[in-house]
């Protein structure tokens, strides 16, 4: 039975302390990811409660400042970790990355307008259900607009 799920008179008993010490000292690769690339968030990252979503609640709003302040370096970095989450085979990864990072791209105009320059062609089709279901189908057809124009025009 897995460490934690071992029940004693109806309450859950923890590991032996040697175990949930060894259990402790192992990082996820998403927080190891997160941390490279985002250093001013590694106290936050590596709290054992931390999760992906906070992380990319933090991340949203940092990618419209960056739009902002014009840095591109830290929109490279954001979008590189949200699509390297979305690409993971663990759904808490990828599901995260599009229901709290991609979907409410479309929020903000800012934002809105580069979905169709920052993000690959298989996360907007991965996404466009999300992108639908907030915007107005004006909005949703605008959107499908831009992209499907920049696509066209991509080197084959």
């Amino acid at each position: 039975m897995p460490i934690n799920r071992l029940k004693s008179a109806g309450r859950k008993t923890r590991a032996p302390h040697s175990e949930r010490r060894k259990c402790s000292c192992v990082m996820s690769t998403w927080k190891r990811k997160a941390i490279e690339l985002f250093s001013d968030l590694r106290h936050e990252v590596q709290q054992s409660d931390a999760t992906i979503c906070q992380v990319f609640f933090e991340l949203l709003p940092r990618a419209r400042d960056a739009y902002d302040r014009g840095d591109t370096g830290e929109l490279e970095r954001i979008y590189r970790f949200a699509s390297w989450c979305y690409r993971q085979k663990t759904e808490a990864l990828w599901n995260a990355a599009a229901v709290t990072f991609y979907e409410h791209l479309v929020d903000s105009g800012t934002t809105f307008e580069q979905i169709p320059h920052k993000l690959e062609a298989d996360i907007i089709e991965g996404c466009k259900g999300f992108f639908a279901a907030r915007l107005k189908p004006e909005e949703f057809n605008r959107l499908c607009g831009m992209y499907y124009k920049r696509r066209d025009k991509a080197p084959a």
